[in-house]
């Protein structure tokens, strides 16, 4: 019988940061579960750390060459055998009770196609550093279908969505980036979604944002835009005019040093409250982590005390 949950983990080049990612993923206080990892042409041994758990919930792909995260993406999803999917990057990792969140409310809330959740961005040296994207407190609002070209609202990393209704939207093979929010468009003009209050996906922000990944995001967003014109014939260049405005002022910033602070403007500061449940998640899945894959955690000791230095 196939399990109720597939986990999505694309991966190119995560052989550093795949144990802890990993870790969290067999932590989870939900084990009715499948990950689907695609190995997207790595250069490292990220396949075999992933198969070296031998764990048989854990299917390995391994593409012949690097084709992408659209690419790499539509792969896993194609392979998903679950009814409900989300998502796991190679650099990040979840908090235990993520899986068990997210399927509880899917199952109670049967008209939502999408259930987020909200981010903990995490710094350099692995501490929280802002918080984004967390659902308003109470009972489960749901929104949508967008009746227009709307940017969406939900964080993509840690949402959990409908098998049948992910397929019918795809990711585009063509987008080595924004492929997240074309599918995400797509996905919420069809059905409702909702966000949870609560954080349970850790978020390694900081390190990947650089202003060259950022300028190629900004075109490939426009890309998407363009492919909605037809739908879309004026929002979808209103939207292109806002990417080129975007990209200027991250080029500014960056270059006049304020890249950083650009960065963590898009998050909210923690309250003590979310330092605590964020480290008491780590401390779980770093324990998870020693056990599972203890040269790596001797490593991560090891490359933090250097960052501290």
């Amino acid at each position: 019988m196939p399990p109720l949950v597939s986990v999505m983990m694309p991966c190119y080049n995560g052989e550093r940061t795949l144990p802890k990612a990993l870790a969290s993923l067999v932590a989870q206080t939900y084990s009715d579960w499948e990950c689907v990892f695609v190995d997207d042409g790595s250069r490292d041994h990220s396949a075999d750390v992933a198969e070296s758990l031998e764990d048989p919930r854990i299917r390995v792909i391994r593409l012949g060459r690097n084709l992408g995260r659209g690419a790499a993406r539509q792969t896993a999803l194609e392979s998903c055998r679950g009814e409900l999917i989300c998502l796991l990057g190679a650099d990040d990792w979840i908090y235990p009770t993520k899986l068990e969140s997210q399927v509880g409310a899917m199952v109670r809330h049967p008209e939502l196609a999408l259930v987020g959740t909200g981010l903990a961005i995490v710094d350099p040296r692995g501490d929280l550093a802002g918080i984004r994207a967390v659902g308003p407190a109470g009972p489960l609002a749901a929104v949508g279908p967008a009746r227009g070209l709307e940017i969406p609202r939900v964080a993509f990393a840690p949402s959990m969505v409908r098998a049948e209704l992910a397929r019918s939207v795809g990711f585009r093979p063509d987008l080595p980036a924004c492929e997240d929010l074309a599918f995400l468009i797509g996905l919420l003009a069809r059905g409702q979604s909702a966000v949870l209050p609560e954080v349970t996906y850790a978020y390694t922000e900081h390190e990947s944002s650089t202003i060259a990944k950022l300028v190629v995001s900004a075109r490939m967003c426009r890309r998407v835009f363009r492919s909605l014109r037809a739908r879309y014939p004026l929002a979808s260049r209103l939207r292109e005019l806002q990417s080129f405005g975007k990209e200027a002022a991250y080029r500014a910033g960056f270059a006049l040093g304020l890249g950083e602070h650009l960065i963590r403007r898009r998050s909210h500061s923690p309250t003590g409250r979310d330092v605590e449940a964020f480290e008491k998640a780590r401390g779980i899945v770093e324990a998870a982590m020693a056990r599972l894959f203890p040269r790596s955690a001797k490593y991560l000791a090891a490359a933090l005390e250097e960052v501290a230095g």
